[in-house]
């Protein structure tokens, strides 16, 4: 969002900026023909496009900028970093002082961190954000000195104005343009000229000195006319343009432009069905009444710059021109045709049958991952793992779901999602629809992670530095699953990271952990943030390395356009580990008698599920694994999970 808001941004500055330096440069060219109606109608038209251009994209424009392609020799250089990790993480020896600071603590379950764990960190500041930063700095002050110009003459005219006194000028100022709101008359020294000042409640100031009635007429007439027209607001159109575009002089250049040309537009209307004496004295009049004032925004005066009085006074002396409109449409729809073609070709190129699929980042907010065991038979999930996007922050909200989390079916009960509660050829739906119906939030995409996927992943970051909580010793000879760790914080490869992952049951039950998954889910959450904290510090070209490995190894309805598109865009805007906040779903342990196997099943059931007959509360915390373990020796079969 950062990138898309800098890149369009920039891109409408440019484009309008410079057609305003090429309408600047026809001025003169322009006033020998037409009149003022049509530039005044073309700077409103590249005001507009500024403040509007940055969100203008046609239907179909997709702007996705993805880096080059890596090439051969790169991906094997990371395939050959894959299959050789560091000889830390064959040993599994300890290879840090301290456990490094991962992911936010769990918001519950949460182990708490140990002593030395937290160490100091930078924020990373991409080039996107720091884009983002000196513009807004840079919008902020421009506001603020214009404010504050507005304050201080706000402060001169209530201490220096007075209402106007003499009936004869009063006469002649109510006998012009009876059609128009006259703002109040004061008399104000602190001004040269005249002023019409305000745009919600308009003042209209004059000089201490004193004017002819025909001077005056002139004068009240102009400013009357601006008034009608509302040039104070169209004043303050260009201001909030430069305000955005501060950074730009051709934006600059356009407000001031734009400002002259509604002076000179004001002139002729006065002078409208005049005669060349009227003209002449009409001219006379602004020569007599421009003065050196600043006066801020949101007011029109008459100024003495040369340049300015020089080019409205022939204007004024120059009748019989015509009005220029199908030169006005024809730049307005060239400037216009101008923002719109650029916004197509802003990133890169998207091939036709994926471009509806890819959508854009923030229509992929809920992703469901689901961590299952390798060859598996059967859909058994050793994690399942609900990961919100905020592309804002940007941040990732990690909630993790107990695999034997208690869900209510039409036809009895049933384990969400393991223990062969979806078979292998299951629709990724189903999981999806399952963990939506627990946690009442949509899922947008779904990916299957499995053991030897995950190992590569690690593999090619190198390897990832966490806690192993406790001493892990189990062995599964039917699955080719042997996980043997020491306590401590270790260097861990990718496939010790996957067995720290999946590891719950020990060879002994003592060597369990003491409360099943929930303590396998601390361990996963400290992990992740871990393994969080070392994709954050990858490269643009380890990502994407990452990325397509991801694609050939892992089984999910996100296209690998999708896939980088979604890691660059949370990564780019600064996404770090202290970003990534787990936590765990709540509710409460609880057990089921099984008819099937003669023992008590134990489940996690979720915060407001209806007290179920024969669920007795787990007040023993070896209970859960107790009686798993019972439950697979009743079905005689051999765990495909620890």
């Amino acid at each position: 969002m950062m990138e898309s808001f800098v890149i369009d941004l920039l891109r409408t500055s440019l484009v309008v900026g410079a057609a305003a330096c090429a309408l600047a440069a026809a001025a003169r060219p322009w006033y020998r023909r037409f009149f003022a109606g049509g530039r005044n109608r073309l700077w409103l038209l590249l005001a507009i496009l500024l403040l509007a251009g940055p969100f203008l994209r046609p239907p179909q424009a997709y702007r996705i900028a993805l880096p080059a392609a890596v090439s051969a020799p790169a991906e094997e250089a990371y395939r050959g970093q894959a299959a050789a990790p560091q000889s830390a993480g064959e040993t599994g020896g300890e290879t840090a002082e301290s456990v490094p600071q991962t992911a936010a603590a769990p918001a519950l379950q949460a182990a708490a961190p140990e002593e030395g764990e937290s160490s100091a960190r930078l924020p990373s500041v991409t080039p996107e954000t720091a884009a983002l930063w000196i513009w807004g700095v840079g919008a902020a002050a421009f506001v603020l000195w214009q404010a504050g110009g507005e304050f201080l003459f706000r402060r001169r005219v209530r201490r220096w104005a007075r209402p106007v006194e003499e009936e004869a000028v009063l006469a002649l100022y109510r006998s012009v343009l009876p059609e128009v709101p006259h703002p109040p008359l004061l008399r104000c020294a602190a001004v040269e000229t005249p002023v019409l000042a305000g745009a919600l409640r308009p003042r209209l100031l004059l000089p201490g000195r004193t004017y002819e009635a025909e001077a005056l007429g002139y004068l009240f007439r102009h400013e009357l006319l601006h008034r009608k027209s509302r040039d104070i607001w169209r004043k303050l159109l260009y201001l909030t343009a430069n305000a955005v575009h501060w950074f730009n002089p051709a934006v600059w250049l356009l407000r001031r432009e734009a400002e002259r040309d509604l002076e000179r537009l004001c002139d002729e209307r006065v002078v409208a069905a005049a005669g060349t004496a009227e003209r002449r004295a009409y001219g006379a009049v602004l020569l007599d009444a421009a003065g050196s004032i600043r006066g801020p925004a949101a007011s029109t005066y008459i100024s003495n710059d040369a340049r300015a009085l020089r080019d409205r006074l022939e204007s004024i002396l120059r009748p019989g021109r015509r009005s220029g409109r199908v030169w006005t449409a024809l730049a307005g729809l060239a400037v216009c045709g101008a923002v719109v073609l650029t916004g197509c070709f802003g990133g890169a190129e998207v091939p036709a049958d994926t471009a509806e699929s890819i959508g854009t980042d923030r229509e992929i907010q809920h992703i469901l991952i689901l961590g299952t065991a390798q060859n598996t038979p059967q859909l058994s999930c050793d994690a399942v793992l609900l990961v919100t996007c905020d592309y804002d922050r940007p941040a990732l909200d990690v909630l993790s779901i107990p695999r034997d989390t208690y869900f209510a079916q039409a036809e009895g009960t049933a384990k969400t999602p393991g223990r062969g509660a979806f078979s292998s050829d299951t629709p990724l739906e189903t999981a999806a629809e399952l963990v939506s119906q627990l946690t009442g939030t949509r899922v947008d995409a779904t990916v299957i992670v499995d053991a030897e996927a995950l190992a590569g992943l690690v593999d090619v970051v190198g390897g990832v530095t966490c806690a192993v909580p406790r001493d892990m010793d189990y062995d599964d000879p039917a699955q080719g699953l042997s996980i043997h760790l020491t306590e401590g914080t270790r260097h861990l490869d990718g496939e010790q990271f996957v067995g720290l992952l999946r590891y719950r049951l020990g060879n002994d039950l003592s060597e369990s952990y003491p409360q099943g998954d929930l303590d396998r889910i601390r361990t996963q959450q400290q992990a992740i943030g871990a393994l969080a904290e070392a994709v954050c510090g990858c490269s643009l070209e380890q990502i994407t390395a990452l990325t397509a490995l991801a694609a050939e190894s892992v089984t999910t309805d996100l296209s690998a356009q999708q896939l980088l598109y979604l890691s660059k865009g949370l990564l780019s805007g600064g996404l770090s580990a202290e970003d990534v906040t787990c936590s765990t779903l709540p509710g409460a342990n609880g057990s089921i008698w099984s008819e099937e196997y003669q023992c008590q099943l134990s489940y996690w059931i979720p915060a407001g599920t209806e007290k179920i007959s024969g669920m007795p509360d787990l007040s023993d915390p070896q209970s859960a694994a107790e009686t798993d373990r019972q439950a697979m020796e009743a079905a005689g079969a051999v765990p495909h999970d620890p």
